[in-house]
């Protein structure tokens, strides 16, 4: 008995590093394929602040907690901050989650359930598209996993050790974004409910709920001013909200219907004269994704909208491990599990590829890395370089360390809208760089500016213009 024991967990140790081993190169490959975009190069940016009170201060007007902003800035300080280093950060972490999804679904079924879980994790497409970009949400998939993993191993064999492990891992999920705050406070919600119901004994909820919120309590004065900043954020609407299921298994509702199939045949078909049910863990694992949309689409409607689909990447593991529970009722043969698995993740692919669109096909990030390379060639005499807005931390990113980065101004978007581009820059020649925001729309510059040069990407441009003499002069 030890050796056939010994023997199965060789042969899961096998298969989980392979998965690992394909997980790591479509996540580390082609990080560098397109230029980061808006949010991206403002992590960036943050990345290559000098110091850490300066860090601080830039956060502080920033509308997120600090916890991601200061683990990329520590990994850029060993690192570097080149575009392959940041996003080589958010890879690591859905490596990790792979690894916890694996963890998840042997505590929850079985080993071979918690395999093909992980495969899934690896290769569903939107896990590889967070696990590549400059922003939080990956890290918010991993702590909601590893929270619930190891509140699992404290129900099941409660010790110090474990309950400071998941105030530690809350706290972290908590400081990284307010997702993860959302999901740790429903989380403590659920546990409460749930030791009330079963042992009467409540005090480790309450007792690991009054610590997360004493160590997140220094950022709850900033939380508390950053209420009334401009929130881009639109009021939810149905199709919004359903746009849930294209974070856990899209992009697109044909391939969330390709899982949508799946989930179907697995918990409605009947197999072997018995009609599978969803069970009390299934019920767990479908309120981890439906409570946090429920109580955000509250938050929404009632006080200020804060719902968005990408926020609920931190239901990705319950996503995923429900696939895999799928998977494994329709068969009992290994052989006919792993078919299913693979041809389910194959069909997803096949209907990205034939749609053409997705960050894994073809560029959609903005191309701000080339435009600003082809400034920094271009712009020999040191004239001016103008953004509008926001595009300026674009740009910031990219032209730091270089001899254009004195060159760099600010330009007000509403100003141009108002009066202008010949109104709102008054040198006689000069740059202007933008990105996502189409500047020949709004800036009408045929009419009143030459283009001397001109570069124009898929998401960004650059021209090069000289002010035309105006009627007057003429006069």
């Amino acid at each position: 008995m030890p050796t056939l024991r010994v023997r199965k967990l060789a042969s899961e140790t096998i298969w989980l590093t392979v998965i690992l081993l394909m997980a790591a190169l479509v996540r580390f490959v082609g990080l560098t394929r397109d230029s980061l975009w808006t949010d991206e190069t403002f992590s960036g940016y943050s990345s290559q602040i000098p110091t850490f009170s300066e860090l601080m201060d830039f956060i502080v007007m920033d509308v997120h907690p600090p916890g991601y902003f200061t683990a990329l800035w520590a990994w850029a300080k060993v690192f570097g901050s080149s575009d392959y280093s940041l996003r080589a950060f958010s890879a690591v972490g859905g490596l990790l989650l792979v690894m916890v999804v694996f963890r998840l679904g042997k505590q929850v079924y079985d080993s071979s359930t918690g395999l093909i879980a992980a495969f899934f994790s690896a290769f569903l497409i939107q896990g590889i598209y967070y696990s590549q970009e400059v922003r939080a949400y990956i890290w918010i998939a991993l702590f909601s996993a590893l929270s619930v993993s190891v509140l699992i191993d404290w129900i099941r064999n409660p010790s110090p050790l474990r309950l400071g492990g998941f105030i530690f891992v809350c706290t972290l999920n908590s400081y990284f974004h307010y997702f993860g705050l959302l999901f740790s406070a429903t989380l403590f919600i659920g546990w409460f409910i749930r030791e009330l119901t079963l042992t009467k004994r409540v005090f480790a909820p309450v007792l690991a709920g009054v610590l997360v919120v004493g160590l997140f309590s220094p950022w709850l004065p900033i939380v508390f001013a950053s209420t009334g900043k401009t929130n881009w954020i639109p009021r939810p609407t149905p199709r919004y909200v359903l746009e849930v299921f294209n974070i856990l298994y899209g992009p697109g509702f044909m391939l969330v219907g390709i899982a949508g199939l799946v989930l179907l045949a697995g918990f409605l078909v009947p197999r072997e004269g018995t009609k599978p049910k969803v069970g009390t863990r299934e019920k767990w694992l479908i309120a981890w994704i439906v409570m946090p949309v429920l109580v955000s689409v509250a938050i929404s409607i009632i006080q200020r909208p804060v719902y968005t689909p990408r926020n609920l990447i931190l239901a990705f593991a319950a996503g995923s491990l429900l696939l895999a529970r799928a998977v494994t009722l329709l068969s009992n043969r290994n052989n006919v599990r792993w078919g299913v698995a693979v041809a389910t993740i194959v069909a997803m692919f096949g209907i990205h590829v034939v749609k053409g669109s997705g960050y894994l096909l073809r560029p959609v990030k903005q191309d701000v890395r080339g435009v600003a390379k082809y400034v920094v060639e271009r712009n020999l005499e040191g004239l001016p370089v103008l953004a509008l807005g926001w595009d300026i931390d674009n740009f910031v990113y990219y032209f730091h360390g270089t001899d254009q980065a004195g060159h760099l101004k600010l330009i007000p978007e509403e100003l141009v809208s108002e009066r202008g581009l010949r109104s709102a820059a008054h040198e006689p020649e000069f740059w202007i760089v933008s990105a996502g925001i189409d500047i020949r729309r709004i800036g009408n510059i045929e009419k009143n500016f030459t283009i001397e040069d001109r570069v124009e990407l898929k998401e960004a441009r650059a021209y090069r213009l000289r002010r035309k003499e105006s009627t007057a002069t003429k006069g």
